[in-house]
């Protein structure tokens, strides 16, 4: 996208369609229809630009690939490679009518600016490995994660100006005609499932497949791994005030002084599937004992 479409908020197309409206008109909210077109005059400087990112990176890569060159190559064909590893990142989102970036221009009053999403930055979405044989590439290795992420909106002011310049502000101007509402959004990201599949020379895959729970504090509560029919869970439990009243002095101590993190017991069963639990078969615990 240009940085002209990006600031008349057009989509790669040249169409409105980069915002719920065009901020560019103003509209009739009893018909919905366009009243007015009007224009505003907007300044180009390293300045801008650098409040416009606001600690964003200026660049960011959906897919990387590293070659893994033999001595004395330059090329990255695969008669001049030993294999390639290409990374894949979780950067888009699907809009109605186009794909986009996931931290999306919106306008603040006159202020272009972004809703920032950092904790959405540097997350793996899949890592594919290739072997060449000298002639081609071949599959090897797929490695797919699925990450959820979460984030709730602290509130800002920017400096706006909707007056446009200082010498036409009306005696009746406020503080607040000079500053504009502005939100990011401040989260977490969790991994909750891993796919990891392996391929031979005729490139026909088996996969192992890792799902995750978490307890408030992105403490990991439970941990599935499935391999074909082989199936392997692992729980982890941690202070907490028990519903009999029968907790330990240590645990109501630790409780209370907020300490929730450390591990306390850590389970592990397997079983074959299909099976209906797994808490039916033999399973192993080990079991953390903290002092006072």
């Amino acid at each position: 996208m240009s940085v002209l479409n990006m600031v008349l908020g057009l989509d790669p197309s040249g169409q409105y369609r980069s915002f719920n409206y065009n901020p560019f008109m103003s509209y009739d909210p009893s018909a919905g229809l366009i009243a007015a077109k009007w224009e505003w005059e907007c300044t180009f400087s390293a300045f801008n630009f650098q409040r416009l990112l606001n600690g964003r990176p200026a660049v960011v890569y959906p897919e990387v690939t590293v070659y893994y060159l033999k001595d004395g190559a330059t090329t990255y064909t695969p008669e001049n490679c030993n294999g390639k590893t290409v990374y894949q990142y979780d950067i888009y989102e699907a809009m109605q009518y186009d794909t986009a970036f996931f931290e999306k221009p919106q306008y603040f009053n006159n202020v272009l600016s972004y809703v920032g999403e950092k904790y959405r930055y540097n997350l793996l979405k899949e890592q594919t490995d290739y072997m060449s044989d000298g002639q081609e590439y071949k599959l090897k290795r797929r490695e797919t994660l699925i990450w959820h992420p979460s984030g709730a909106s602290v509130e800002g002011w920017e400096y706006s100006n909707r007056y446009g310049t200082l010498s036409f502000v009306p005696q009746t101007a406020t503080l607040g005609d000079f500053y504009t509402f502005t939100y990011q959004l401040l989260g977490h990201s969790l991994l909750y499932q891993r796919d990891i599949t392996i391929y031979d020379e005729s490139e026909t895959g088996i996969t192992e497949t890792e799902q995750y729970n978490y307890l408030s504090g992105n403490r990991m509560l439970k941990k599935k791994h499935v391999a074909g029919k082989l199936q392997q869970e692992t729980n982890w439990e941690y202070p907490k005030l028990s519903q009999t009243g029968t907790t330990t002095d240590i645990i109501r101590k630790m409780v209370e002084k907020h300490i929730i993190a450390p591990v306390l017991t850590k389970k592990q069963s397997k079983a074959s599937a299909p099976s209906p639990t797994l808490q039916e078969r033999p399973c192993i615990t080990s079991t953390m004992n903290w002092d006072a």
